[in-house]
């Protein structure tokens, strides 16, 4: 739900009409096929430069392979996320969706922004 000034509280999904709710349910569609990209990506990477930084010495080496961890983790939110999503597109957006799907997109990038850095 959104709440634009001036205005009292609305529902932006119940507005939308066939069309944008399919076009929604694709997109989350190739989400759920992004999600094994991104994670198996950033977790790699975090594995190589845990691996070159434990090479030159550095004393935060070792979290290369806890952050490619937490990056599947992210993936694991981002499952939970589009989950609540997609029940929200398909019914009404009644509790507990939104907020299972607000805090899990906030995991995901906190997991995600971790592995990254």
């Amino acid at each position: 739900t959104i709440k634009m000034p001036g205005q009292r509280k609305t529902d932006l999904i119940s507005r939308w009409d066939f069309v944008a709710r399919q076009n929604a349910a694709f997109c989350l569609g190739i989400d759920f096929l992004f999600i094994f990209a991104y994670a198996t990506a950033i977790a790699l990477a975090c594995t190589w430069a845990g691996g070159a930084l434990e090479r030159w010495g550095w004393p935060l080496s070792g979290l290369g392979r806890p952050l490619a961890w937490g990056v599947w983790l992210a993936g694991f939110f981002d499952i939970v996320e589009n989950t609540g999503l997609t029940v929200m597109l398909l019914g009404a957006v009644t509790a507990p969706w939104p907020a299972i799907a607000a805090w899990s997109a906030r995991i995901k990038f906190a997991l995600i922004a971790l592995g990254l850095i």
